[in-house]
């Protein structure tokens, strides 16, 4: 795999939602207040559906077949490449017709179709079939973040997905990422040398600088809608019971990751780490900056619903400590080295695998000058 699989044309590619971006920058923690629309589901999103293939026209672009590109026996279909091209729509814009991309672009996220369809079958071959109850188990998971019937449909809808199509996704995620974090378990380690040397490199850019005070705060988020005084009565009995909980012993993420109903946080337990002033609502914001640190507040009242908070550590303005981003930068280098293997397992797999890219033609093929043979582009029997 060369560098330009790795684009923002082709960031829905297993290998960006497997194992990060790639990027040269370190991590940067979520600094937003709670919010009431769901977080899109989590899972690796170039999948087929269960839809079968079709044509479809694209803007002013050629039609697309029914086949784009052939791995041996396996194909990955037009319909495929439709939905990705879906899921590439920017959060929030309208559904509908995929958005018109160029011929590269195209040409990009069907080499990532490809990348991930390479790693499912070299998972295939190492790991066990994933069972159909886990997949169910995820799927409800995931449908569990939406607030209602309604919101669920409409992410499917907006991302291109069908019901079998997403467990489809969470079919091949369940199977490639055990396989990969096999593979390149030894890869991804990362030295206290190698973190001390990014950090020094950083700092020197400038890149550490923290320009106001900052907070690590944790919550947990009982949600609450409209001004029916019942739903508030309950939601603070749920919220109660949950501070009961971590005042009890029990550890607040573990908690939050139970309880909280922000989906923007639960799972990394409530955290939002580094978070300055101006990023969360006034009722928030006012405990978050004078609660002392590893005090449970006690439970308040937002817009959102109920909740109660903690903080971790309060940061003055200036440069970051070693310490203040030691687990970021180690993130971040393992996931950098975790790409970079990756991209070794597809390309040394890619030599040995009769691929075929029919769709869209390269640029110098007859194809893209207009020639194409009456044949070109069609099903491949």
């Amino acid at each position: 795999m060369n560098a330009r699989t790795v684009t923002a044309a082709c960031c829905a590619a297993v290998l960006i939602a497997v194992t990060g971006c790639g990027s040269q920058e370190p991590p940067k923690p979520a600094q937003v207040a709670p919010t009431d629309s769901p977080t899109e589901v989590k899972v690796v999103q170039d999948s087929a559906s269960a839809t079968p293939p079709t044509t479809v026209e694209v803007a002013s672009e050629p039609v697309i077949p029914d086949v784009v590109a052939t791995i041996g026996a396996e194909r990955i279909t037009g319909q495929e490449l439709q939905e990705a091209m879906a899921r590439m729509r920017p959060r929030g814009a309208p559904g509908g017709a995929p958005p018109p991309m160029s011929e590269e672009q195209q040409r990009r996220l069907v080499d990532s179709l490809v990348e991930r369809k390479i790693l499912t079958l070299l998972a295939g071959k190492s790991t066990d079939a994933v069972e159909d109850a886990e997949v169910e188990r995820v799927f409800e998971e995931q449908k569990t973040r939406f607030d209602t019937e309604e919101k669920f449909a409409a992410y499917l809808a907006q991302t291109g997905f069908t019901e079998e199509g997403l467990k489809k996704a969470i079919r091949e995620d369940l199977t490639i990422r055990p396989y990969i974090d096999e593979a390149t378990k030894d890869a991804a380690a990362v030295t206290d040398e190698e973190v001390a040397e990014t950090y020094e490199t950083f700092k020197a850019s400038g890149r550490l600088e923290r320009p106001q005070e900052t907070v690590d705060v944790s919550h947990i988020l009982v949600r609450v809608e409209g001004e029916d005084e019942a739903a508030w009565s309950t939601g603070k009995e749920t919220i109660d019971a949950a501070r009961a909980r971590v005042v009890g012993g029990e550890d607040f993420a573990e908690v939050a990751k139970d309880v909280s109903d922000d989906p923007g946080s639960a799972q990394r337990g409530g955290a939002y780490p580094e978070t300055p002033r101006g990023k969360m609502v006034p009722e928030f914001e006012e405990r978050m900056f004078t609660l002392p640190v590893g005090e449970v507040s006690e439970p308040f009242r937002t817009q959102f619903g109920w909740h109660i908070l903690t903080v971790t550590a309060k940061h003055e303005p200036g440069a970051m400590t070693l310490a203040d981003v030691e687990e970021p930068l180690r993130g971040h280098l393992s996931n950098k080295k975790k790409q970079e293997a990756v991209e070794k397992l597809i390309s040394d797999a890619r030599a040995g695998m009769n691929i075929q890219i029919l769709y869209p033609p390269a640029p110098d093929s007859p194809d893209a000058a207009g020639d194409a043979p009456e044949e070109a582009g069609g099903t491949p029997s």
